[in-house]
Order: structure tokens, then sequence, then C-alpha cells
């Protein structure tokens, strides 16, 4: 699977003396927390490749800061950074993570549980941290960048484990996308030009669009909900984000060009799993389809596929 890998600092302590007239070094004495990504790379859409390793410029990102006593979780704690409550970071053209108010480690000395989730609307409220299951919908129109990136669902910790001590070094954290991938690539067969197939438009039919999961780890519950259509756009290249389901047999992949729709039918029940890229090269004829359906590595590997496809 593919994981995009952030960093979070804390400025060194400076310890000063407990004299009553000393207050500005004792405001000093908090050590601040600074995330930030190690590189930004903005990628296409038609790449197949948004988010694929680091986040893009201006995204919102929840991240929980719990503080650890003796190894326990007490986001109730007097020294707590932020309690159970997300906070809003945002992601700069620099690489940083910026929250919208400074945030210092546990004045005691604690180390922190720390959690993040994209994108931040999937978690509002206290809530969502105390083990309550979270309820997840991906977007029905993912056409748009912004329509995709709202459906991938990712969790973030730190990549060395939870809990982390107090520390001046840097703390690498791992997102990792939680939900399923579905790429489609067109080539133009018999009685189509290249041009037709970058006007195509795709989608992926029939699948349950609604799953539930929790803030402190990778698991996510199977698609739920009336099953519905996902758009995912115009081109040569697409991509969307399903909720992992079984996908029953029948017409999966629709591709409309000129006024005509052309169909890839599953030949027989599909699970599509977490954490997962599938990947369908289709070539196009006036005919039909002729598949060749792989995977790549982007995520993990969901195997491959045969079939037919028929023109309706």
């Amino acid at each position: 699977m593919k994981k995009l890998v952030f960093f979070a600092a804390a400025a060194s302590m400076m310890f000063a003396a407990c004299s009553s007239d000393n207050e500005e070094v004792k405001v000093a004495e908090k050590s601040a927390i600074r995330l930030s990504t190690q590189s930004l790379t903005s990628m296409t859409r038609a790449g197949q490749s948004i988010q694929l390793t680091q986040f893009d410029a201006d995204e919102n990102v929840s991240i929980f800061l719990v503080e650890d006593v003796n190894g326990t979780q007490t986001p109730s704690g007097t020294n707590v950074t932020t309690y159970s409550n997300p906070l809003a970071y945002t992601t700069g053209n620099a690489g940083a993570l910026t929250p919208a108010a400074a945030q210092y480690w546990p004045q005691d000395g604690n180390g922190l549980f720390i959690f993040g989730i994209y994108p931040a609307s999937a978690v509002t409220s206290s809530t969502a941290y105390n083990g309550t299951d979270i309820t997840f919908s991906v977007a029905a129109d993912q056409s748009s960048t912004a329509g995709y990136k709202a459906s991938d669902l990712m969790m973030g910790a730190p990549t060395g484990g939870n809990p982390v001590t107090r520390t001046t070094s840097e703390v690498p954290m791992t997102f990792t996308h939680l939900l399923t991938k579905i790429n489609v690539n067109l080539t133009a067969g018999d009685g189509f030009t290249e041009t037709e197939m970058n006007n195509a438009e795709v989608s992926i039919l029939g699948v349950k669009p609604t799953t539930t999961f929790g803030v402190q780890g990778t698991a996510v519950t199977e698609g739920s909900g009336t099953a519905t259509n996902i758009a995912a756009g115009t081109g040569a290249s697409t991509s969307a984000i399903i909720v992992p389901q079984t996908v029953m047999a029948g017409n999966f992949i629709k591709i409309t060009i000129g006024g005509g729709d052309y169909y890839y039918a599953l030949a027989a029940n599909k699970f599509f799993a977490s954490q997962t890229l599938y990947t369908y090269n289709l070539t196009v004829n006036k005919t039909g389809l002729l598949l060749t359906a792989t995977t790549i590595t982007a995520w993990a590997d969901g195997g491959s596929a045969d079939g037919t496809a028929t023109l309706q």
C-alpha cells in the first residue's frame, strides 16, 4: 500500500529558574509541536496520482493530540494539549502543516498519542475519538479533483507507533489510504481515435457508498447503503474511490463515447479490498471492449482480472 509520510517537530525546551518575577522565561518553557511534510508535490488528475505520497497545498487535516499518562490515553488530563476534539491543520506550498493555533507538548513532560484523519470533514467532534464508529460516504461525483479528494479517506499515526515520548526531534507520521481505488485506462481500438478516448466519460457502476471507521485504527467496514454509480471523470485515464465491498457480477464500468455506451462486466462476484488499487486497461473497439486488467503498486496489489465487454 502507498502511504503518506509526515513529520512532527518539537522545539527545544528552555529550563528557567522558578522565581515569580521571570514570567517571560516561564512562557518560553512551553515546547511547541510543529507538523510539516517532507516535500510537497502537486499531482495532476489525468495522471491518476492525486496525493499518492504527499498532500497537495491548502488541504485540511484533522489531528488528535491526546496525553500519554503512564501508557494510557487521557483526553481529559489537566495538561493535555487539545483534549479529544480534532485540531484543524492546513498544508502549505513549502511543506508546512499549520494549525489554526499553536499547540504544545504537555508541560508535565508527558508524551502524546497522535492520530490524523483526512479529509478533515470526516471527524468534527469529540465523539470521533472515543471509539464510536464514524460514518463516511464517498462522493457520487468524483469527476473533479475536489470530489475525488473528499472520498479518499486516510488515517495517520506516528511511524514508530503510539505513544510518542516528548522529544525535540522530528516524529514521522504515516498516513494510510483506507478505502479502495479503481483506475481505468482507455486505449483506442478499431473505429476510434485517441482524441475520442480523451473525451470518454467513465463511471463505476452499482457500488455501495458508505462505510464506518474509527480514529485509532485502519479498519473499515464493508460498503453499505443504496448501490449507486460513481462518476470517475472524462478522459483516457480516470480514477475513483469506492468503499471496500463485494460487487455483484454484471456491468461494472461504463464508457460513454459519442452517445454510445460501452460496458465492462464482472464475470463473477468480486470482492474489492481496502487499501488496494485495481487497474482496468480497456481497449475500446466500435464492436465492444478488449480488456487487459492489471494492477500497479501505488497502493496494495489487488490482483488482475480478465473478461469481455459488449456494446449495448
